[in-house]
């Protein structure tokens, strides 16, 4: 989603020639209300004092990462890998079969996972934790994986090469907490980036202070 969609100033201010050559957006302040989160931040936008504070008013966070430091971009997305959790069939992988070749299906496993979440989401978030990911592929069957259907046929494509006949097996739709309880997930949500700060919800609303 494009910025220009809630706030054009925003979009202004990032499209600004002095922005990209030196600008920054610090996170300044973080209050939860209940499941509502208003998120501060200031803009160093590239012109000698012109720097400006805004505040983000989120609605039906679901996840965040919060990191206080200098960042050089922001955006508002509807498609991320940090968002299959919310937005994916979740699934499990198995296989049946040993591959020949551990450590190179250990080394192919850690590059695709970190290629198709561009490093956001850590591997074993994912993978078995019952043996070590070095173990798990030295198994001879069993659980290879649990999550999002998306990434799950990336890892069986990987296990299909090392012929050790995987499968996926059953699933069920995203799920969210409310009020101490799982139930499905039924909104769209999306994702607010600052440099390695994230913050998922279901609405985002932007104010200059």
């Amino acid at each position: 989603m494009k910025l220009e969609q809630l706030n054009k100033e925003l979009e202004d201010i990032f499209s600004s020639i002095e922005f990209e050559e030196d600008g920054g957006i610090h996170i300044t302040g973080a209050d939860w209300f209940s499941d509502d989160l208003k998120l501060e931040f200031a803009i160093k936008t590239g012109v000698e004092e012109q720097n400006q504070l805004w505040e983000a008013q989120i609605k039906g966070v679901r996840e965040e990462m919060i990191k206080a430091e200098m960042s050089e971009k922001l955006e508002l997305l509807e498609e991320h890998p940090l968002l299959w959790a919310y937005n994916q069939r979740q699934t499990n992988l198995y296989f049946s079969k040993p591959t020949s070749r551990s450590y190179e299906l250990f080394a192919n496993i850690y590059t695709i996972h970190n290629r198709e979440t561009r490093n956001w989401i850590p591997l074993r978030k994912y993978i078995n934790t019952h043996l070590s990911v070095l173990d798990l592929c030295k198994s001879t069957s069993g659980l290879f994986a649990s999550g999002p259907i998306k990434l799950m046929e990336q890892y069986k494509k990987e296990l299909e090469a090392h012929d050790m006949n995987p499968t996926i097996v059953g699933g069920h739709s995203p799920k969210r907490w409310l009020n101490g309880h799982q139930v499905d997930e039924t909104e769209i949500v999306q994702v607010l980036i600052i440099g390695d700060s994230y913050i998922i919800g279901e609405a985002f609303e932007f104010n200059r202070v």
